[in-house]
């Protein structure tokens, strides 16, 4: 009779790489219309150059989820929720980095972390559904 050995290390990881680099592709696409919003006359490159100074130290952290995807599934889900945080707060600077007039600042501030928000929810259910589907309890 064959075991059900479970997940393989490597597909969980890659999983995690996929979902973290689709992540960051959305929230720079919105600050970048955020940006359009609030009338700047940045390029989309300009804007991913801005929060990706910003952004160094929510990196590192999601490169240690990464790291730490090969080994433990709790220790990665405590620093992919930590890093998630930190993404906030740095779009949120971001955002303010790249006010020059138009729609206010606070506005704008909260239509993106409502949009952040909807992306989150997606991608950590589908994150958590198919780590449910890959334990078989039963």
């Amino acid at each position: 009779m064959p075991r059900n050995v479970g997940p393989s290390p490597i597909g969980v990881s890659f999983k995690l790489f996929l979902m973290l680099l689709i992540l960051f592709a959305i929230i720079a696409g919105i600050i970048f219309l955020c940006g359009k919003l609030m009338k700047t006359q940045h390029t989309f490159l300009e804007t991913l150059a801005i929060w990706g100074t910003i952004a160094t130290p929510v990196v590192a952290m999601l490169a240690v989820a990464f790291v730490l995807s090969f080994l433990t599934a709790v220790l990665t889900t405590i620093f992919l929720i930590l890093g998630m945080l930190a993404i906030s707060m740095s779009f949120t600077l971001a955002l303010i980095r790249l006010y020059r007039g138009g729609l206010d600042p606070l506005y704008t501030v909260l239509i993106a972390n409502i949009a952040v928000v909807i992306v989150y929810w997606i991608i950590l259910a589908s994150y958590i559904e198919s780590i449910a589907r890959s334990i078989k309890v039963f």
